[in-house]
């Protein structure tokens, strides 16, 4: 509808109304939350940086704590000590 006409020069929205929209509004409800959440990326990179660091800081927790449930004893050796080797 606002395509113009190659020989009038003028789109048939323009002939009709008497003028030609610049913008094409949005069209649902999700068009209007996308554009807001694009004008507040700041404030949602904020947000989410510190989340980000807890969640890899508590993921380090988790994999220490499971790498040591299948460690064994730590054996204290003096100076001194015979020990076998399997070479």
């Amino acid at each position: 509808m606002n395509t113009v006409n190659i020989l009038t020069g003028f789109s048939p929205f323009q002939l009709w109304m008497g003028w030609s929209p610049r913008i094409i509004p949005p069209l649902s409800p999700a068009v209007v939350k996308s554009a807001l959440l694009e004008t507040d990326s700041a404030a949602v990179l904020a947000l989410i940086e510190p989340i980000n660091l807890d969640v890899s800081e508590e993921a380090k927790f988790t994999n220490q704590h499971i790498t040591n449930q299948h460690r064994s004893d730590e054996v204290p050796y003096a100076v001194g000590d015979n020990i076998m080797l399997l070479t």
